[in-house]
C-alpha cells in the first residue's frame, strides 16, 4: 500500500500549524469553484456564538457529564464550555485558566463513563490532560514516550481511555488514575492517528501510513494487531467514531490522492466489509476537501467540513445532505450530539482577513428542524462496498479473509 500524505507525526504536526495559523481551506465567500456550493440552513436551525478569547480556535468538543459541551482551545491554551440552555445568550461560555504549559495544543476531547472530568490531549507537551468541570482545576500525565505526538483520545466501556501516538507508532491505554500501557504497533511505515471504541468494547484505530485500519486484539492476553487496507489510496483516514448502527464510521482527508473528503464505514465481525461514501461536492485542486470530525446524533453520522464551511449528514442507506453554515470564512472542524438533542460543533479557524460570521466560534444545528425547515440537496452517494483486505507487517495485502496475520 502507498503511504498517504500524513505518514509522520511531522506532518501531522503540520496540520494542526495550519490550522492554528488560519491557512483554512474553506471557501471564502463564493461558491466552490465550478460546481456551486451546498444550501444553507435555514434561519433559526443554526446558531453561532463567538467565543470570548479572540484567536482561540475551538477545536475538539464533547458533551460532559455536567450536561455542558466541552471544547479545547488549541491557539487559547486553555478548555472551556458552552451551557446549552444560555446559549446563545450572555453567559453562554465559561473558560477555565491557561494550562500550566505554553503551546501545550490541546486538541481532542472526551468524557469516561463513572469519571467526573473531562480529558484531552496536548499534542504539544506530550501529555494527556483533564478538568475538573467544577472547579476547571487541570490534572496532567507525562506520557512515557517521549514525542508521543498523542491524538484520536477516546474512552471504552469501561471507563478507560485510549490514544494514539503518532510520533511513536503505539496504541497506548491510560487509566484514569494516571497508569499508562503502550503498545507498539510494529508494523513497516504505520503512523497511527486516532482510536475507536466499536460496540464489543475492542480497539480499532486509523493508520494514516499505511492506509489502513486496525484492530488491537488480546489473544491469551497478547497484544496483537491485524490490519486491513483502506481501498482508496490515498485516503488519508482522519478520525474514526462508533455510529448508530453499530458499524464503525470514519473521516478520509482525501489529499495526497486529490479525491477529498471521503466517509468510510466498516463492520466489525470476523471479515470485515468496508463501505466508502464518495461525495459529489469535492473541492478541486490545491485547496481539497478538508473533513476532520464526525459523530453520531439522532440516528445519522454528521461530520463537519472545514473546506466549504458545511456540516454534513450521512445515513447508513448512503443518503447524503449538505448544509452550508451562514456566513463566510467558516472552518468547521469538530462535532458532538448534545444532551439537548442538538449538534454541536466547533467552527475553528483564525483569519486576520475575514470578518463577520464564521470564525473561532462555537455552533448549534437544530437537528429536530433538519430538515423539515431547511433547504435541502439531498443525494444518494456514489457507494463502494467490499470486504476489508488483510495486510501483512510489510503493508502488501494477504489474498484472505480469515482474520490473521503473516
Amino acid at each position: 500500500m502507498r503511504p498517504s500524505a500524513l505518514t509522520t507525526s511531522a506532518a501531522i504536526a503540520a496540520l494542526f500549524a495550519l490550522i492554528v495559523a488560519g491557512c483554512k481551506y474553506s471557501t471564502v465567500g463564493s461558491p466552490l469553484p465550478g460546481i456551486g456550493g451546498p444550501p444553507t440552513f435555514a434561519p433559526g436551525v443554526v446558531t453561532e456564538k463567538p467565543i470570548p478569547t479572540s484567536n482561540a480556535t475551538p477545536f475538539g468538543i464533547t458533551s460532559a457529564p455536567d450536561g455542558n459541551l466541552w471544547f479545547t482551545e488549541l491557539n487559547g491554551n486553555k478548555l472551556a464550555h458552552v451551557i446549552p440552555g444560555v446559549f446563545p445568550g450572555a453567559g453562554s461560555y465559561v473558560e477555565c485558566g491557561p494550562l500550566p504549559s505554553a503551546n501545550s495544543g490541546p486538541g481532542d476531547i472526551t468524557s469516561v463513563t463513572g469519571n467526573p472530568n473531562v480529558w484531552f490531549d496536548e499534542f504539544g507537551t506530550n501529555r494527556i490532560g483533564s478538568v475538573n468541570t467544577s472547579t476547571c482545576a487541570y490534572s496532567e500525565f507525562v506520557i512515557p514516550t517521549q514525542n508521543a505526538g498523542a491524538s484520536g483520545l477516546t474512552a471504552d466501556q469501561n471507563g478507560v481511555l485510549w490514544f494514539a501516538e503518532s510520533g511513536n507508532d503505539k496504541i497506548t491505554k491510560l487509566t484514569v488514575g494516571g497508569t499508562f500501557t503502550e503498545y507498539p504497533v510494529g508494523l513497516s511505515g504505520s503512523s497511527v492517528v486516532s482510536v475507536a471504541i466499536a460496540s464489543d468494547n475492542s480497539v480499532w484505530y486509523l493508520d494514516s501510513g499505511r492506509n489502513s485500519v486496525g484492530h488491537l486484539t488480546f489473544p491469551g492476553g497478547v497484544p496483537t494487531f491485524v490490519d486491513y487496507g483502506i481501498p482508496s489510496n490515498p485516503a488519508d483516514p482522519a478520525y474514526m467514531t462508533l455510529g448508530p448502527d453499530g458499524a464503525l464510521w470514519f473521516t478520509e482527508l482525501g489529499i495526497g490522492s486529490s479525491l477529498g473528503c471521503q466517509i468510510g464505514r466498516i463492520t466489525t465481525g470476523a471479515s470485515p466489509s468496508i463501505t466508502e461514501y464518495i461525495l459529489p461536492f469535492a473541492q478541486p485542486p490545491p485547496d481539497f476537501d478538508l473533513c476532520l470530525g464526525l459523530t453520531s446524533a439522532g440516528g445519522n453520522i454528521w461530520f463537519a467540513e472545514a473546506d466549504t464551511g458545511a456540516i454534513g449528514r450521512v445515513t447508513p442507506q448512503g443518503v447524503v445532505t449538505e448544509y452550508g453554515i451562514p456566513g463566510s470564512g467558516t472552518t468547521a472542524l469538530f462535532v458532538a450530539g448534545g444532551p439537548d438533542g442538538n449538534l454541536w460543533f466547533t467552527d475553528g479557524g483564525f483569519d486576520p482577513n475575514i470578518s463577520g460570521v464564521g470564525t473561532n466560534q462555537i455552533g448549534r444545528v437544530k437537528i429536530g428542524l433538519v430538515p423539515s425547515i431547511s433547504t435541502l440537496r439531498t443525494f444518494k452517494a456514489t457507494m463502494k462496498t467490499q470486504r476489508l483486505p488483510l495486510l501483512n507487517k510489510q503493508g502488501e495485502i494477504i489474498h484472505r479473509f480469515d482474520g490473521t496475520a503473516h
